[in-house]
Formats: structure tokens, C-alpha cells, sequence
């Protein structure tokens, strides 16, 4: 051991267990429904291929139901579904109106959303002319 070694104070240890490194937590604002919801978003986002295919479509002509609208109620649907077969009130007892919502900030805090993959879709079609770039 160097002497700049033996001269640095030790860390202090990590927290041995999940509860306690939770305890520490800094941030102790209350969970909104967006973060709840987003929470039923992971969860369901490769293991419920209804509501992928919810979420698909960026125009209506692919839709589920023939309308992005009409899907996104759907997929709100399921979510409202999964939280009260979860006991999680907070977003069980909201209306569709509000997980629908709350589903697209979910959706858009993960760059996923139908707008966003949208523009993705235009910005991959359009053709770029030699010498211009985007």
C-alpha cells in the first residue's frame, strides 16, 4: 500500500440491502400517475401483445381499431386492467381520459410516442438530395 493510500479515508460502505438503500433515497417527492402508469408501461411492454399492438400504429389507417384515438383507449384500457388486478388504486381508480394521458407522457418519456416515431418515420423517408444534407 502507498503512503497517499494510507493516508485517503476509507468510503463509507454501500447499503447492504435494497430497504436501506431506499431509506437514503433524496428525492421524496410522491410518485405521480405518469410515473405510475409508466410503471405498467414497462411491464407490459413485451409480455402483453394486445397492448403493443395498441401502441403500434402512427396513422389511423393502421390502426387496431381504425383510429389512433380509438387504440390509445384501448391501450388504456389494459392499463387500467393491470393496475386493478395489481391493487394499484392510485391508477385504478382514474379515469380512461387520465391514464390515456399519462400513457402518452410515458410513451414520450421513452422517445416512443406516436408523434415521435412518427417524425422519425418522415425524417427516414425523405430523401436527401446529393450535396444537402438534413
Amino acid at each position: 500500500m502507498s503512503e497517499a493510500t494510507a493516508l485517503r479515508p476509507a468510503a463509507p460502505p454501500l447499503p447492504a440491502t435494497r430497504t436501506e438503500l431506499l431509506a437514503g433515497y433524496k428525492l421524496k417527492r410522491r410518485r405521480n400517475i405518469n410515473d405510475l402508469v409508466e410503471e405498467i408501461i414497462v411491464r407490459l411492454w413485451d409480455s402483453d401483445e394486445n397492448f403493443m399492438k395498441y401502441v403500434a400504429a402512427i396513422y389511423d389507417s393502421d390502426a387496431v381499431e381504425g383510429s389512433l384515438v380509438e387504440d390509445d383507449t384501448m391501450a388504456a384500457l389494459i392499463i387500467r386492467d393491470i393496475a386493478k388486478k395489481e391493487k394499484q388504486m392510485e391508477v385504478a381508480d382514474k379515469n380512461l381520459h387520465t391514464i390515456k394521458l399519462a400513457m402518452k407522457v410515458g410513451l414520450r418519456r421513452f422517445g416512443v410516442s406516436r408523434p415521435e416515431r412518427d417524425e422519425e418515420a418522415q425524417r427516414l423517408a425523405s430523401p436527401t438530395l446529393p450535396g444537402l444534407s438534413n
